[in-house]
This record gives structure tokens, C-alpha cells and sequence, in this order.
């Protein structure tokens, strides 16, 4: 890559010939480096090999919004595109579980536990069904992560037949049951249990802004814990102390979708601000 182009190099030897590679102790500082930067466009629609290409004409040039950014990891800069995240995830259903289908206690089950129709046991121990009150050529889901705060889980497309078993009309369900993993590597089978406060996943609530007294309350992802953060007067467009719930899709949208790029033109400035890092 040009990013290496003017890199001092090195002989290293290897038992199939020696090759000439870049010295990794030497690296360009971005904080050295006072050149005007611009903003582009970019979400997961497109690739940073893309949009090196269009600013650059030069695909290998990717590593220049790296600098920019003052980031180390790359795949973090492109925000999800909106679209491709309802995709994605409308799929997924946000639910609670209870113990009864009028029931006021919410369950919550690791990450990675099973949910699967509840099936009465019938047949002999030879039976498969003997395994546990679950059909083992049924439809199932994944439980994908768990907001301890809010008592909800978030749970994968369900699989394993031609209809879902747990609907996303916020409706309680038909009774389930939770096969989950425990700390010996083998898994419990937990019942019955009923889905309720059933959503699709893009609908989710996980922040509450209240809008008069400029606060955000950030309902925080798999944490018992709730975070507090003052949100700029600038930002406010509403004088109403009534809460606005703000969904994932919601948030999602309202990410910029703006990174910093290096002018075309002074990026040449770049190749004489390499640091080499020097042990005594």
C-alpha cells in the first residue's frame, strides 16, 4: 500500500528467501499533521476502498481517512446505512418474558440461550422428545443480547419452520421454553415461560430524551446500570417536558454520516512527518 511507499525497509529472512519488509517503528503522527481536512459521506452501503477510490482515485489510499480520524481501526468509521440495518434486524424481536400470561415479573436468560416452543413429552424414554419439553425438529431462536435495565431481551430470526411462534404484535405468545448454557458447559432446560411486550428489534426504546430540562437518559444495552449525559440547548428542538422515547432505527438515522478526509491536494505533506521510534 502507499502507505508504506516511503518507509524505511529491512532484509528479513525466511527459509524460502529473504524479502524486504516496511520497519514497523516508524509511523506517521496525526498529530503532527496540520492539513485541512473536509468531510464525505460514508456508511456500511459502501466500503472505505470505495470512497478511497472516489476521493483519491486510489484504493490503497484508505489508510488516509484513518489519519484523519485519529482511529486505529477502520472498520469502525462507516456508520450502518439505515436500510441495510432494518434489513437486518426487523427480524429480530425485542420481548419480555414472564412466568404466567398475566404475569409482572420479567425473566432474563444469558446471551446465547435457546427459545423454543414448549411440547408436552409424550412416548417413551427412547423418545426424543424424552430430551426435555422442546421438539427438536421445531422452530427455535437465538437470545443476541439482553438489556438488564429494561428486563428485555433482544432474540434472533426464528428458525425452523414456515411461521413464527412468537409474534411481534405485543401480544403474549404461546407458553416456551429457555434452554441455557451454564457455567459447567452443558445447558438447563428452564419452563414454561411466555413471551410479552413483543416488538420488532428496530423499535426498540433505548434512549429517553427530556427535552425541557436537556437531558438524555441513555437506557444502556446489557448493563444494569443507567447513564445521564447533558444534551446541547443548540440541539433541542422542543420546549415539551413530556419524554420522547427514541428508538434503534431512530438513533441509527440520526448518526452523521460524516468522516474526515485529507485534501487531495496536501496529502503530499504527509510523507515528511514519519516518526521512528528509536530503543537504546
Amino acid at each position: 500500500m502507499k502507505y508504506f511507499a516511503n518507509i524505511p525497509s529491512k532484509p528479513f529472512e525466511s527459509t524460502i528467501g529473504t524479502f524486504s519488509i516496511s520497519d514497523f517503528f516508524t509511523y506517521i503522527d496525526p498529530n503532527l499533521a496540520n492539513i485541512s481536512v473536509s468531510p464525505v459521506t460514508i456508511d456500511t452501503k459502501s466500503t472505505l476502498l470505495e470512497k478511497a477510490y472516489t476521493v483519491y482515485s486510489d484504493i490503497n489510499s484508505f489508510w488516509m481517512f484513518v489519519l484523519a480520524n485519529k482511529t486505529i481501526n477502520p472498520f469502525t468509521l462507516p456508520v450502518p446505512n439505515t436500510t441495510i440495518y432494518i434489513e437486518e434486524n426487523e427480524v429480530k424481536t425485542s420481548l419480555k418474558i414472564t412466568d404466567s400470561p398475566t404475569g409482572a415479573t420479567a425473566f432474563t436468560f444469558p446471551k446465547g440461550s435457546i427459545i423454543a416452543p414448549y411440547v408436552l413429552n409424550t412416548g417413551g424414554s427412547y423418545s426424543y422428545k424424552s430430551v426435555g419439553n422442546f421438539d427438536l425438529n421445531g422452530p427455535l431462536s437465538i437470545i443476541e443480547s439482553v438489556h438488564y435495565y429494561k428486563d428485555t431481551m433482544i432474540i434472533k430470526d426464528q428458525r425452523g419452520a414456515t411461521y413464527s411462534f412468537i409474534l411481534q404484535d405485543g401480544l403474549t405468545g404461546s407458553n416456551i421454553v429457555i434452554i441455557s448454557p451454564t457455567s459447567g458447559g452443558t445447558y438447563t432446560i428452564q419452563k414454561q415461560f411466555y413471551p410479552t411486550n413483543t416488538k420488532s428489534a428496530t423499535k426498540e426504546v433505548v434512549k429517553v430524551e427530556l427535552s425541557e430540562e436537556g437531558k438524555i437518559e441513555e437506557l444502556v444495552s446489557s448493563s444494569k446500570t443507567k447513564t445521564s449525559s447533558t444534551k446541547s440547548t443548540t440541539t433541542t428542538t422542543t420546549t415539551s417536558s413530556t419524554p420522547i422515547d427514541v428508538t434503534e432505527v431512530q438513533v441509527v438515522e440520526q448518526q452523521s454520516k460524516n468522516i474526515n478526509a485529507y485534501l487531495p491536494e496536501q496529502i503530499g505533506v504527509l510523507k515528511g512527518l514519519y516518526v521512528t521510534t528509536k530503543y537504546s
